[in-house]
């Protein structure tokens, strides 16, 4: 429908990524779901400014490897503090926490092309996730608008004892937004809400980070809830 927005992923390139098999692209890329632009990796940082912040849990199949996609969830008060390791009608599953954020590419606005995609921080890159929602919250805190500041996104690589190796996202310096940034954000924030706004479908079944990186993380912080509306 013509009403419908849909959102691309940036997706973070794990070893059993689909783009890193066929060479298109290599571990910790950070690639556009839709246009498979690469827009930044181990060595380029790019800038976000963020604008507003949601929190899902991803539901997998674990009798494979890497775990089976099955379904993306709203993270509620109900469902939060379920096991990350259960089963559902005989099915072992993982459940796994999701900071996502709908952002603008500070790239993008200074070329006059700026257009939504979400990030998602998981498993080891949840951290950095609660780093920028609680830099989002702290400026709500002192009256300032949450995408008054752009913020730099880096990647770089973790290990285990197992010598797997795989990308999680950090998060960098703030710098202010430029009174054309924040227009941006203004005009993305109101046709989001006048849209029936969506995420681009087969990128939801992308697992982004690594399997390998699944060791239990704590849930999210409950602060970083009352940041800004959430879908």
């Amino acid at each position: 429908s013509s009403d419908d927005l849909i959102i691309p992923k940036l997706l973070i390139m794990a070893p059993t990524s689909e783009y890193v098999n066929s060479g298109e692209a290599s571990l910790g890329d950070i690639v556009n779901s839709q246009s498979l632009e690469i827009v930044g990796g181990f060595e380029k940082p790019f800038d976000v400014i963020p604008l507003k912040q949601y929190k899902t849990i991803r539901v997998a199949d674990t009798r494979e490897k890497p775990a089976k996609f099955m379904r993306m969830e709203d993270m509620t008060e109900s469902n939060r503090n379920l096991p990350w390791e259960d089963s559902e009608n005989g099915i072992p599953i993982e459940r796994v926490h999701c900071l996502n954020f709908f952002v603008l590419l500070k790239e993008e606005c200074a070329n006059g092309i700026a257009f939504p995609t979400i990030i998602t921080f998981k498993r080891t890159s949840i951290q950095a996730g609660r780093t920028l929602g609680d830099r989002m919250y702290k400026l709500g805190a002192f009256g300032r608008l949450p995408y008054s500041q752009s913020v730099s996104i880096g990647v770089k690589k973790a290990s285990n004892d197992k010598k797997q190796v795989w990308a999680i996202l950090e998060c960098g310096k703030s710098t202010p937004a430029s009174p054309e940034e924040i227009s941006s954000a203004e005009y993305w924030l109101k046709k989001m809400k006048e849209k029936n706004v969506k995420v681009d479908s087969g990128a939801e079944a992308s697992d982004g980070e690594a399997a390998t990186a699944s060791a239990p993380v704590a849930p999210p912080v409950a602060t970083v809830d009352t940041v800004v509306e959430t879908y």
